[in-house]
């Protein structure tokens, strides 16, 4: 059953937001009482938040301290991390046909799904058109030219 709590973590993790004890149930699976034993576990770990409204709970990940930094951080930023790779990885392999239309240069293009969605030469007007329109996935947003910008930064040193 360890599967229904790290379903429940990971479900509230993608919420981030307050959600019903029902809600978290029917996502992970489980009865209602079942999940409610699991998440007092991750309440007592310090993963989760709880808030009573009345007779109802209701839950999310726990906002800063430690515990988000680390476990619930993981989950929820290893799928985004693979949603943008795979993005990313789009928009690589078109870069050539999007170089030679003179509609996107250099302009920046938001690639979702593999497709070029929207482009702009404001990058934050693009950002913000496109949450607006297609709420706040993950999109990969790159300007599109033919040489590749390198740069460096010098690492601080640790004081001991």
């Amino acid at each position: 059953m360890k599967d229904a709590k790290d379903i429940a973590l990971k479900f509230l993790a993608r919420k981030m937001d307050w959600t019903l004890t029902s809600d978290v149930a029917r996502a992970s699976g489980v009865t209602r009482v079942t999940i409610v034993q699991y998440l007092r576990e991750l309440l007592g770990q310090g993963l989760v938040e709880r808030r009573r409204i009345g007779r109802a709970a209701m839950w999310r990940i726990k906002r800063g301290g430690p515990a988000q930094n680390s476990t619930v951080l993981n989950i929820a930023s290893s799928e985004v991390m693979r949603q943008l790779h795979a993005e990313r990885g789009a928009y690589l392999r078109m870069k050539a046909r999007l170089l030679a239309d003179p509609r996107y240069d250099e302009k920046f293009v938001a690639i979702l799904n593999a497709e070029v969605i929207d482009a702009d030469s404001d990058e934050r007007e693009l950002v913000r058109r496109v949450y607006a329109n297609h709420g706040y996935v993950v999109v990969y947003v790159e300007k599109v030219r033919g040489e590749s910008r390198i740069l460096e930064v010098p690492s601080p040193e640790r004081k001991r």
